[in-house]
């Protein structure tokens, strides 16, 4: 992969080839291309400048719009003085699209085209055949599966209402205990 470390306004970026940067603003007007030679550092796969090498190389960027960036406020404040200022502040932006990175001893990357397999479409018939059982045994699987969660289903129905008559009988014996004790704590201390 073929990057290179440029300096571009006092700020270093990252940047490859078709890659599009917003950058501070360039003396340049909007079409033009320009030429960039405060370049750090160029890397190729194995291949590598830096220092003095990596001068030689030059990038070539196109610029393709002038614009504003976010609004930032800025607010000044003074305490005990009543003194409070408000102002925005929209950077003026470049958009560059770079074109080209060049350098003595550049190789020229290939790129890998797609290629379509033909006459690969139909299946074996043995893979149509093999697929069609899978089919089928997942099929009586689903239905056994099925029928497994009707019976449980109808056990936990069946254990549900048993309970509910257990727990009358409980309360019942609850309530026969109760009055005794509702009975002193209804008297009056003296």
């Amino acid at each position: 992969m073929l990057y290179a470390i440029a300096k571009i306004n006092g700020k270093q970026y990252k940047v490859t080839e078709d890659q599009v940067l917003t950058v501070d603003r360039l003396p340049v007007a909007e079409g033009k291309t320009t030429d960039i030679k405060d370049i750090i550092y160029v890397s190729q796969d194995d291949n590598r400048l830096v220092g003095a090498d990596a001068k030689k190389a030059t990038i070539k960027a196109k610029v393709v719009e002038e614009l504003l960036g976010p609004k930032v406020l800025v607010f000044k404040y003074k305490k005990r003085k009543r003194h409070r200022k408000l102002t925005g502040h929209r950077q003026v932006l470049t958009k560059i699209k770079i074109e080209s990175i060049d350098f003595p001893g550049k190789k020229k990357e290939i790129k890998k085209t797609t290629t379509k397999k033909t006459g690969a479409k139909e299946k074996p018939k043995a893979e149509q055949e093999a697929g069609k059982k899978n089919e089928a045994k997942e099929k009586s699987q689903k239905q056994d599966d099925k029928k497994q969660d009707s019976k449980t289903a109808e056990k936990k129905t069946a254990t549900k209402s048993a309970k509910p008559k257990e727990t009358a009988e409980k309360t019942t014996n609850k309530a026969s205990v109760t009055p005794k004790s509702d009975a002193k704590k209804g008297q009056k201390k003296v």
